[in-house]
């Protein structure tokens, strides 16, 4: 059986881990720092891994090595070990652990670090027609995993590659941060490698949540479950080139009367949304959530606050057919630069979701990519759709 084969039937045999450290800041977190309290927002959403993979390819890493001035690919693990301890100092939550769904305990227990090789050339992931052939550069079985009390807040992998090209995968808490705040942690790591100063000095972010959204009185809120539901889910990426994106919105304009709709807007077809207005609803329901005789005569929202209370996500039922989206347009993906370039390719991995999709930039910057998550059944039907495939390709190779 070959290597494309294994990818699908057994990935596992393909990987063996090196090597298995626990990176620490390199300076201790202040005791005024200990505890991160988890605000409302934070205590509403489930506890999973984000996970996000970064692919360089042989010449990338030979550069790099060469202006090292070490042969060894292992000196690079060295340099995102070091580099990573430094960027902890400053996102020390990720250093900890979740004390209940309420407070992560800063205590600088410290981050998973494996280094892994991989018994294949790079090209055949990345060439590799089925979507979840990638997920193999991840930590195993971690993506979008639940993290329960006590585990690993953040776990990274480098990963080699027969032909010497390597990734750089993370598998960050939700609970500490959403994409903007995993985009800038992974940026401020690769600068701290790709500069390798040790007195660098890194930007600190503010774990303020607490003081815009404020933790509930009466006790925290049972953290919700997304229960594992991959194998009934099929995962397809649609590209959108920028031509067609352009036809298309011109046929937006021309329906919706919307001017200059984003490409967000033209592949959801969505209303138009002002922020303030989001914001400013946002904060009054946050007001008016735990007052119980604020709320009593909507049924609807003292449903949904009694199941935000008891860890069951409010859209779990037959009642409601909702998909959700999420939009990593204009993050500087492409940009997270270790030493050695910008990437080829970054990676999101299948997902437990039946009904998500995952708007972000094509890897040329010249259109849309956006992974569909659907049952089966669904996806027979969408990806059959004529009008999305006026617009839309299935790419048989990345």
């Amino acid at each position: 059986m070959d290597a494309l084969q294994l990818l699908l039937v057994s990935p596992s045999s393909l990987v063996s881990v090196r090597e298995k450290f626990v990176i620490k800041p390199s300076s201790l977190t202040p005791s005024t720092l200990r505890y991160h309290i988890l605000s409302l927002v934070d205590q509403s959403l489930s506890n999973m891994y984000i996970p996000c993979a970064f692919f360089y390819p042989k010449k990338q890493t030979d550069d790099a090595i060469t202006s090292m001035k070490n042969s060894e690919l292992s000196h690079i693990a060295h340099l995102l070990q070091r580099s990573l301890s430094q960027t902890l100092v400053s996102y020390y939550p990720y250093a900890g652990r979740l004390r209940d769904n309420a407070t992560v305990d800063c205590n600088d227990m410290g981050a998973e670090f494996l280094s892994v090789k991989i018994k294949c050339p790079m090209s055949e992931i990345l060439n590799h027609p089925h979507p979840n052939a990638e997920s193999i550069v991840f930590p195993k079985g971690l993506p979008w995993k639940n993290n329960y009390e006590g585990g690993n807040l953040l776990v990274v992998q480098i990963s080699e590659f027969d032909c010497g090209g390597i990734t750089v995968s993370a598998c960050l808490s939700h609970k500490i941060g959403d994409g903007c705040s995993v985009i800038n942690f992974l940026t401020d790591w690769a600068r701290a490698t790709r500069d390798h100063a040790t007195d660098l000095v890194l930007p600190s972010p503010r774990f303020v949540g607490d003081s815009v959204f404020i933790s509930p009185q009466n006790g925290p809120l049972v953290a919700p479950v997304i229960e594992s539901n991959v194998n009934e889910c099929v995962q397809k990426i649609f590209i959108f080139p920028s031509t067609k994106l352009d036809t298309l919105r011109a046929k937006v304009i021309a329906q919706s009367g919307v001017q200059n709709p984003t490409r967000a807007d033209i592949a959801t077809n969505e209303e138009e949304i002002e922020l303030p207005c989001l914001v400013r609803n946002l904060r009054k329901g946050v007001e008016l959530a735990y007052k119980k005789d604020q709320v009593e005569q909507n049924e609807l929202v003292l449903e949904i606050v009694e199941s935000m209370r008891n860890g069951k996500l409010p859209y779990e039922t037959d009642e409601y057919d909702m998909y959700f989206c999420s939009n990593l347009c204009k993050f500087p993906l492409y940009s997270v630069d270790f030493g050695w370039g910008k990437p080829e390719r970054v990676s999101l991995p299948n997902g437990p979701f039946k009904k998500m999709f995952f708007l972000k930039d094509y890897q040329t910057g010249q259109g849309l990519e956006v992974h569909v998550m659907l049952q089966k059944q669904q996806m027979s039907a969408f990806e059959c759709d004529e009008e999305l495939l006026e617009f839309a390709s299935v790419p048989s190779l990345y």
